[in-house]
């Protein structure tokens, strides 16, 4: 039964009419009204049978009701309003309403009341509250008519997605105006926060990491990041995970999140102190590995080996490593070792008994990357080079690089996380290395010296070519010579091997196979462009998990099952030339763009999409760290919920992802997005 096969077109005079009445209607409420204009207008022009526009003598729009079916036998009155000036009551539409759906053949009648006295009208025609549906901060109660017996297929699904789309639109504005209002730096550090904090937060089992929370998660974030200059990611993953509900509305903030997520801490510190106290003597001598002195002998260094440690690391420490099973259980996996920094025990020769050992700080070393992931003194205090124990900690850092793991290999790790190095000044263009605050150019990159933190080290063509050199040997480790370096489109030859520099496709156009390593800005833009060839051991989606898994990649249970979707037996060619663009290279501006026009914009510049079995071997091409990229696949995927999903790459030192993200053509992403396309 297809009731309305055509289109209504509205003329400008008519929208701007409909525009007006959608923005000045108390019968709206007004985070819906700021973005349901385009959605009122396509609504009206479905040329639905039950669709209603009043005028007046001249013609004018002077009022409007539009419906919309989300099952053969169901009608959605989605949007009401009128100027007042219709001379005819909404109330005294009821019956025919209902008649002419009848004769239509509809079995029911669906809407959502925001305006009481309409919903207390309705209610005496017969229609049914059955229930109040809640996304965020919209709340309205859902009524239904049935009209002829029950339906073959309910509609009331489709009708909450497509009511709780409101929200996410209010959402995605809401994300656009709070991220445009933060400062440029803030921006950048915007970025690389939400990245690792949605990273983290997909990590853990059955969190539940939905479109709405992932912008509700953005939202929070952008109005956390104008009140404040840094975050610390592992911390608001721990009180995210611990309060999942915080991420289902865009009321409350961070900060207060923090507090609970505090305060939970101290309630379970204090009950592992009335544990402990209840315990005796009997239990057993449980002593924590030593791993060495310091120097002067005034501070050791630990291992935790079990959950007795970690508990007392946090009774006396006041932060959250032994409040829960997280650490345990990532210690057990041997993904993580806890490391305790702690003052040395000494005889009291008076009781005879030793005294002192007690926590300074507790360092969380993550084994699969080499990487310290935190550094925390008591209750989550980060060091201060002004600490009485910092050199003797700074020791502590380069002696345990030297040390061995229970397998026989060193924990050289390559990076501390730059969060935990938030109250170490360094300036720009110098080092905090072992051996204190040095200037790049007097540091010697071929040594194996402890760097704690760099200050800021942007490339830009003032800096002589000489100390660029010097700069991406130290950053990148990257060898280079002066001459090999393009920092303009017009600099770039046979011999450039290195490029800084303005990047588009019109730009990727003249670039020799000799450029290796390209860079939209230095060293926060990395672009990727390589030649890849399709993984001949992947052929289906179980080899394909097999091998991204086996190289070190993580993959979310929604991504293995959008792989068990694809068409492998499409025969892919031998070989591809796969770059990223961010969406303002493509268009040329910082506006949003769906990704409907992304898809046909990135054809018309000479680029392709990507056969979604090739994704796998982009994946395991990808940089592990490298930043987070879409990849524009050229058929959506339906997930495990009936969403379009794509698949993208993720990761930020620690670990790498296959992971996926929204498909929909109409969904929009800012210019700072990042997506992977394979050149024609």
């Amino acid at each position: 039964m297809e009731k309305h096969p055509n289109t209504s077109v509205l003329n400008q005079s008519d929208i701007d009419s409909i525009n007006h009445i959608t923005n000045t209607s108390d019968v709206i409420p007004q985070e819906i009204r700021e973005q349901a204009s385009a959605d009122i207008i396509k609504t009206l022009e479905n040329n639905h049978p039950l669709n209603k526009i009043w005028r007046d003598d001249e013609g004018k729009v002077i009022g409007y009701l539009a419906f919309e079916d989300f099952s053969l036998n169901e009608a959605y009155a989605k949007y009401l309003a009128t100027e007042g000036l219709t001379n005819e009551s909404p109330f005294s539409l009821i019956p025919d309403l209902i008649k002419q759906a009848k004769d239509l053949g509809y079995s029911k009648i669906h809407f959502h009341g925001f305006n009481k006295k309409l919903n207390k009208a309705l209610s005496r025609f017969g229609f049914q509250k059955i229930g109040t549906d809640v996304h965020g901060e919209f709340q309205a109660d859902h009524f239904e008519l049935k009209l002829d017996g029950d339906k073959p297929e309910s509609a009331e699904q489709k009708i909450r997605e497509s009511w709780e789309q409101k929200y996410l639109n209010h959402l995605i504005k809401e994300v656009e105006k709070t991220q445009n209002s933060l400062k440029d730096e803030a921006k950048e550090f915007f970025t690389s926060a939400e990245q690792s904090l949605v990273r983290k937060l997909s990590a853990q089992a059955d969190f539940g990491l939905t479109d709405k929370r992932k912008l509700i998660l953005k939202l929070k974030l952008a109005r956390y990041l104008q009140r404040h200059d840094t975050l610390d990611a592992n911390t608001l993953t721990d009180a995210i995970v611990e309060t999942p509900k915080w991420l289902d509305n865009d009321k409350g903030g961070f900060d207060r999140l923090l507090e609970v997520h505090e305060q939970k801490t101290l309630e379970r510190i204090a009950e592992i102190r009335v544990k402990k106290a209840e315990q005796t003597e009997d239990q057993g001598y449980n002593p924590f590995e030593a791993l060495f002195e310091t120097t002067d002998g005034q501070y050791y260094l630990a291992r935790l080996l079990n959950m007795p440690h970690l508990e007392k690391e946090s009774q006396y420490m006041n932060h959250c490593v032994g409040t829960s099973d997280s650490y345990i259980n990532k210690m057990k996996r041997g993904d993580v070792e806890i490391l305790s920094f702690r003052t040395t025990p000494h005889l009291n020769q008076q009781t005879q008994k030793m005294e002192g050992d007690e926590p300074i700080i507790t360092i969380e070393y993550n084994i699969r990357t080499k990487t310290i992931e935190q550094i925390k003194k008591k209750s989550d205090e980060y060091l201060r080079q002004t600490d009485q124990f910092f050199l003797d900690f700074v020791e502590t850092l380069k002696r345990l690089r030297a040390t061995e793991l229970d397998n026989g290999q060193k924990r050289d790790f390559k990076e501390i996380n730059a969060s935990e190095m938030t109250n170490i000044e360094v300036k720009d263009y110098h080092l905090f290395t072992e051996n204190g605050e040095v200037s790049f150019k007097d540091f010697d990159p071929d040594l194996n010296i402890l760097v704690l933190k760099m200050g800021k080290m942007d490339i830009t063509p003032a800096i002589l070519k000489i100390d660029q050199v010097k700069i991406i040997k130290i950053v990148e480790n990257i060898d280079c010579l002066p001459e090999q370096i393009a920092n303009k489109p017009e600099e770039i030859s046979e011999t450039t091997t290195v490029y800084i520099g303005p990047w588009n496709p019109a730009v990727m156009q003249k670039m020799p196979q000799t450029v290796t390593h390209i860079y939209e800005s230095f060293p926060d833009k990395k672009v990727f462009l390589k030649e890849i060839t399709p993984d001949p051991d992947i052929t289906s989606a179980d080899t394909a998990i097999t091998k991204l898994e086996k190289e070190g990649h993580n993959i979310g249970d929604y991504t293995k099952d959008m792989l068990t979707k694809v068409s492998w037996s499409e025969k892919l060619k031998s070989s591809y030339e796969v770059v990223s663009f961010f969406v303002s290279d493509l268009f040329g501006d910082k506006n949003t763009h769906t990704f409907g026009d992304i898809k046909i914009k990135a054809q018309e510049l000479g680029l392709d999409l990507i056969p979604p079995s090739l994704a796998p071997s982009i994946r395991l091409n990808y940089p592990k760290n490298g930043e987070w990229a879409l990849m524009a696949l050229r058929e959506s995927i339906r997930d495990r919920d009936g969403s379009l999903a794509l698949f993208d790459c993720r990761g930020d030192g620690s670990e790498s992802w296959l992971h996926d993200d929204d498909g929909h053509d109409d969904s929009r992403w800012y210019g700072s997005s990042r997506f992977v396309f394979v050149r024609k």
